[in-house]
């Protein structure tokens, strides 16, 4: 361990671009604008834990101006229950809202927000097992082609900072939202957006003109 050091296995990070690949893998039927909505939830509230996102319910959710403010009760980080804000706004909003309204058209207004949903489209009263959430991560990584083995739930915690990374969101801000409370570890996850963005990472300009005019030389040479 002295010599190599220790690689912690993290599952690699849902980033935008992977997100929405992932909701265009989706169904369109009532569970695919479930999935849809449950991915926009996760990654968009700064990255929320499997086990936050079945806890999730209805009545938390609060319409607020042009967005949604979903008020958060006891978590891993929040272990006194204090409530906590997260926002859910722009092009969030559509996929909740489609989401909210099929739910209201089966007379669902209360109760848990990401629900079972069996073959036949019955919805059920109860709310997703956190390992429901890891399954439809892995099933739609494998649909867009990636290996599921690699990514798990945690991805769209670990891919909401590394996308903070990646837009220069100030630590300070994106940290509110994932509420992180030691910054050491919420810069383990953002560290791969952010090395993209070092100036010295633009090092390289391929001169294709040069390798031309270097063969033109040889050429000559011979």
């Amino acid at each position: 361990k002295k010599q190599n050091g220790v690689q912690q296995k993290q599952s690699l990070p849902i980033t935008e671009d992977i997100l929405n690949q992932m909701m265009d893998a989706t169904e369109d039927n009532l569970i695919g604008i479930r999935d849809r909505a449950l991915l926009a939830f996760g990654f968009v509230t700064g990255g929320r834990r499997r086990s936050e996102i079945c806890d999730a319910t209805i009545e938390r959710l609060m319409r607020v101006g042009d967005g949604y403010v979903y008020l958060a009760g006891k978590s891993k980080t929040n272990q006194a229950g204090d409530e906590k804000s997260f926002p859910l706004k722009d092009d969030a909003m559509p996929i909740i809202d489609e989401w909210l309204n099929a739910l209201k058209d089966l007379g669902i207004t209360s109760g848990p927000l990401f629900r079972g949903i069996d073959q036949k489209g019955k919805v059920s009263e109860d709310p997703l097992f956190p390992t429901s959430v890891n399954y439809l991560v892995k099933k739609l990584i494998r649909k867009i082609g990636l290996d599921d083995t690699k990514y798990s739930a945690h991805s769209l915690r670990s891919g909401f900072a590394t996308e903070t990374g990646l837009k220069k969101i100030p630590e300070q801000e994106a940290m509110q939202l994932t509420d992180h409370h030691d910054a050491k570890t919420f810069r383990r996850y953002r560290r791969l957006g952010s090395v993209l963005n070092n100036p010295a990472a633009s090092i390289f300009t391929r001169k294709k003109a040069a390798a031309d005019d270097l063969g033109s030389q040889e050429d000559t040479r011979s």
